[in-house]
């Protein structure tokens, strides 16, 4: 399988008891699939969403 385009990530964050959880997106448009994370970490978020999209792309 091979993709053509970029792997879009859309980073959030909001607020629990003043401390931030943010959210990641990862999503690639040629399989219209995304897949998110939360974590009190921005780059544990987008890793985690990252290797979830991963793990779809080698089982299909």
């Amino acid at each position: 399988m091979r993709f053509d385009t970029l792997v879009e990530f859309l980073i959030d964050f909001e607020c629990q008891n003043g401390n931030p959880i943010w959210k990641s997106v990862c999503h690639i448009a040629e399989e219209s699939k995304s897949f998110s994370a939360k974590s009190s970490s921005k780059k544990d978020a987008k890793k985690s969403a990252a290797f979830k999209m991963l793990q779809y792309v080698l089982k299909n």
